[in-house]
């Protein structure tokens, strides 16, 4: 391994965190190597995750830390617990305030605009928010008994890392094996009722959106670039332009086989 880093010139990114834990002897070590090209090591940040995860490895995670973020947190409104009296009575009472005054000055954006700040300002104070959890897409056979297993599982490591004694030991294992039988037996159940729920009416599309849940596939990918005669496009324009010129290119008369053009000629005029 060193002199296949020192020939191919790459960099190690590891930090020294421990990447496997023993669960038999209690020890860690960091036997898993990230590698990459000098020039991209400071553009990732690599870190461990605490937790094993039913493996005997840590999960190494890496991340391009050149990539922009939005940092501001998305709210979303708890519709069933907001005081829908009150947030009538204030945008009534506003709005008498707004349009008591004389309206011949006022341009009707502006007024719009005073409108929709009303209605904002009543939502603020009376609608309660909660932060909503961003890039987590939750897979449709997980159940609060896998949350109630994986926590269990959680503890019991870190408890047997905190002190590694016989005791402790077997009851990490015998926690972490029931996590894997109960998320193993959640994801059969899904997938045995899921499969019990198709048949021949069911659309093919819905059938692909639910094996993509369970797979945790995010669907709607948005194609970001193309590379076309050997050069990058990323233009949505440009794209559209590549692949009409392609599909037109491919579907040519030329490009199919002379005997089947000439059935094609042959049973054109008969309406084939």
């Amino acid at each position: 391994m060193e002199t296949l880093i020192t020939d191919l010139n790459l960099n190690i990114m590891n930090n020294g965190q421990e990447t496997r834990f023993d669960a038999h002897t209690g020890e860690s070590s960091a036997i898993d190597l990230s590698l990459c090209y000098p020039a991209l090591s400071v553009t990732f940040d690599w870190e461990v995750l605490p937790f094993l995860y039913g493996s005997d490895h840590f999960p190494i995670v890496i991340t391009n830390n050149e990539t922009e973020t939005n940092t501001t947190p998305v709210m979303k409104g708890r519709l069933k617990s907001a005081n829908w009296s009150k947030f009538t009575s204030h945008i009534e009472e506003k709005t008498d305030e707004l349009f008591g005054n004389t309206l011949d000055s006022e341009n009707i954006d502006e007024l719009v605009d005073k409108f929709t700040n009303i209605i904002l300002e009543s939502a603020n104070l009376h609608v309660q928010k909660k932060q909503m959890v961003s890039g987590h897409h939750p897979v449709p056979w997980w159940t609060p008994e896998c949350d109630k297993v994986i926590k269990e599982s959680k503890s019991a490591f870190n408890k047997f890392k905190r002190s590694k004694t016989e005791e402790n030991c077997i009851e990490y294992k015998r926690l972490r094996a029931r996590a894997r039988f109960i998320m193993k037996k959640s994801r059969r159940e899904s997938w045995t009722e899921f499969a019990s729920n198709i048949n021949s009416s069911t659309p093919i599309s819905a059938v692909w959106n639910s094996i993509k849940k369970i797979s945790r596939i995010k669907g709607n990918k948005r194609i970001s670039n193309l590379i076309y005669k050997n050069k990058t496009i990323s233009r949505t324009a440009d794209m559209a332009e590549a692949l009409a010129f392609n599909y037109q290119r491919h579907s040519q008369s030329s490009n199919y086989p002379k005997e089947f053009m000439n059935i094609k000629r042959r049973k054109q005029p008969s309406g084939i």
